[in-house]
C-alpha cells in the first residue's frame, strides 16, 4: 500500500510481541501517537486497543473494519476490556449512517448492535479518557503523511455489502475520505514465516489434502507441491500451520493435535533401539550446534526468577525483556 513505509505505519505483531516483552521486539522502539488508527475486526484488533487504552492511555483509538458490525470477529470478552472507553455517540451516528447498507443484506442492525453493548455489564474499570471509536464499511487504499513527520491521515475507500455464493462481502464505492492520524497498525493480513522454504498457499503452508494421521478431521502434515507427496516426518503445528488468529490458545491446542498426529505416525515406525544412546547423541548434538539450548529444566528456573523479582518490585508479573537477561538468570 502506499506509504505504508512511512515512520509511525507498523504491523499488530511486533508491537505486541513488544509489549508482551519478547526479543528482540522488547527492545525495539515504537513510536506511538495520541490518535492511533488500528485496522481490523479481529481478536487482535481489540489486544491493541486495550493495550492502547490501558496502557498507552491516547486520546483515540479508530477501529477501521472493511466490512459492517455483524461481520467484527472479536469476542465478548475481549471486548469488556475496552467498552467502558467506547463512544456511545458516535457508534450510534455510525450504526445509523451503515444500517442501510446492513439491511439490504439481510442483516440484523439491531442485534449487530446489542453484541458490542453486551459487554458493558462485566466491562473493564475505566482507567483512561481514551476515545474508542469504530467507522464500518471502510478500506484502506493510502497512508498520507511525509518522511520527516510521519504519518498524517490514512485515506479509505467507503463500501457497501453484497451477498455472492450466500456470503456476505464488502465491495468498494469509489468514494473516498480521510481520517487523521499519527499511527497506523494493520491487524490483518498475518502470514506464516516464509523461511523454511515449504510451499505455501495464501497465507499457510500446503498440508496433505486427505491426511494419514488426521485429528478433528485436520490435516497436520506438510505437503511437497513439486513431488505431489506428503513430506515424510514434517508435521505442522499452531502458527506454522496458519496464519495467527490473534489467540495464543488456539494455536496451543492446535500444537497438542498436531502432537496427536506425530504420536499416530511413530506407531507406524519399527521401534528404536537403544534409546538412551540416541538420546545421548542428540544432547551432544544439540550442544555442538548451539550452546546455549534452553531446557525445560532451565525454564523453571526462569520461572522462579522473574517470581522473585516480581515479589521485589511489589508487581504483579514481572517478565525480563531481553535474552541476556534470561539467560542471566537460568546462570546460563
Amino acid at each position: 500500500m502506499p506509504g505504508e513505509n512511512l515512520p509511525g505505519v507498523y504491523h499488530a505483531k511486533d508491537i505486541v510481541y513488544h509489549y508482551y516483552l519478547l526479543p528482540p521486539f522488547s527492545q525495539r522502539r515504537f513510536v506511538i501517537g495520541r490518535n492511533v488508527i488500528v485496522v481490523g475486526a479481529g481478536n487482535v484488533m481489540m489486544d491493541l486497543a486495550h493495550y492502547l487504552v490501558h496502557e498507552k492511555k491516547v486520546d483515540e483509538v479508530t477501529a477501521v473494519v472493511r466490512r459492517g458490525p455483524a461481520d467484527v470477529k472479536f469476542t465478548r470478552k475481549e471486548m469488556e476490556n475496552v467498552v467502558g472507553n467506547l463512544d456511545l455517540k458516535a457508534l450510534d451516528a455510525e450504526f445509523e449512517r451503515v444500517a442501510p447498507h446492513m439491511q439490504a443484506v439481510g442483516q440484523d442492525v439491531v442485534a449487530a448492535k446489542n453484541a458490542f453493548l453486551e459487554a458493558f455489564p462485566k466491562a473493564s474499570e475505566r482507567v483512561s479518557d481514551t476515545r474508542l471509536r469504530f467507522e464500518f464499511l471502510a478500506s484502506p487504499v493510502r497512508i498520507l503523511g511525509s518522511w520527516t513527520t510521519g504519518v498524517s491521515a490514512l485515506k479509505i475507500e467507503d463500501n457497501h455489502l453484497v451477498t455472492v455464493d450466500g456470503s456476505v462481502k464488502a465491495q468498494g464505492s469509489g468514494i473516498t475520505r480521510q481520517i487523521e492520524a499519527d499511527t497506523i497498525i494493520f491487524a490483518i493480513g498475518d502470514t506464516v514465516d516464509k523461511d523454511f522454504c515449504m510451499p505455501i498457499y495464501g497465507d499457510a503452508y500446503v498440508v496433505v489434502k486427505e491426511p494419514r494421521f488426521p485429528v478433528n478431521d485436520i490435516s497436520y502434515e506438510a505437503f511437497d507441491v513439486d513431488a505431489n507427496c506428503p513430506m515424510e516426518k514434517v508435521f505442522l503445528a499452531g502458527w506454522a500451520r496458519q496464519a495467527s488468529t490473534g489467540l495464543v490458545g488456539v494455536a496451543r491446542k492446535d500444537g497438542e493435535n498436531a502432537a496427536q498426529a506425530v504420536q499416530q505416525y511413530l506407531q507406524t515406525q519399527p521401534p528404536m533401539m537403544d534409546n538412551e544412546n540416541v538420546y545421548l547423541k542428540f544432547a551432544d548434538w544439540l550442544q555442538d550446534i548451539h550452546p546455549l539450548a534452553v531446557t525445560k529444566r532451565w525454564l523453571a528456573r526462569l520461572e522462579a526468577a522473574e517470581q522473585a523479582e516480581a515479589q521485589i518490585r511489589h508487581l504483579e508479573y514481572f517478565k525480563f525483556a531481553t535474552n541476556d537477561e534470561m539467560l542471566r538468570a537460568m546462570g546460563l
